[in-house]
């Protein structure tokens, strides 16, 4: 199973009501880049710094191996798995209470079996 990193944005208190997503990925360093991205432009804090103070901890947070996600201010990332039409058992497996079939809009067959 593949997982999908939502960068999202958020008030002081992350308030899931209050988020949104900025953007998705499946690559950490990809996300690494777009938290970045977003501390320099100055929609995100990191670790009670703002803008370029911001950035240049994140650097060295992120060589020293530090998970970085936790210490984003005005943002957070959600991790979501993306189970594929191919991967049948994990579909099985997240919706065991589903009986019988449903429909294949591509198709318009009956074609998957839970």
């Amino acid at each position: 199973m593949k997982e999908i990193y939502l960068l999202k944005s958020c008030n002081e208190w992350k308030e899931k009501q209050s988020s949104g997503i900025v953007a998705a990925t499946d690559d950490r360093h990809t996300l690494l880049v777009m938290i970045g991205g977003e501390i320099l432009i100055g929609n995100m804090n990191y670790s009670g710094l703002q803008k370029d103070e911001a950035y240049m901890k994140l650097c060295e947070d992120i060589a020293k191996g530090i998970e970085v996600e936790k210490n984003i201010e005005y943002g957070y990332v959600e991790t979501v798995e993306v189970i594929s039409e191919n991967d049948r058992e994990a579909l099985k497996e997240r919706y065991n209470n589903l009986i019988g079939f449903l429909p294949n809009p591509e198709t318009d067959e009956e074609d998957l079996e839970l």
